[in-house]
């Protein structure tokens, strides 16, 4: 999802990026997808979603799911 970011700042100027991020923060999630491990030297997996509908939001209270990410069903 390359339209998430991930790395926000709640207190952002632009007030639609800061409403984002505190979506982004208060949510919960659920991920499916292939496990990868991805380090050998030390034990480091990866979940790789297969495409946008194995990623789920359950928004925390009186917040909403960041776009572009779904509610869980």
């Amino acid at each position: 999802m390359p339209e998430l970011k991930v790395d926000c700042d709640e207190s952002s100027t632009d007030a639609e990026a800061a409403r984002q991020c505190r979506y982004l923060r208060g949510a919960t999630y659920d991920v499916v997808g292939h496990l990868r491990h991805v380090q050998a030297a030390r034990p480091r997996w990866m979940v790789l979603p297969r495409d946008q509908d194995d990623l789920c939001c359950y928004p925390g209270p009186g917040l909403e799911c960041p776009k572009p990410i779904q509610p869980c069903k």
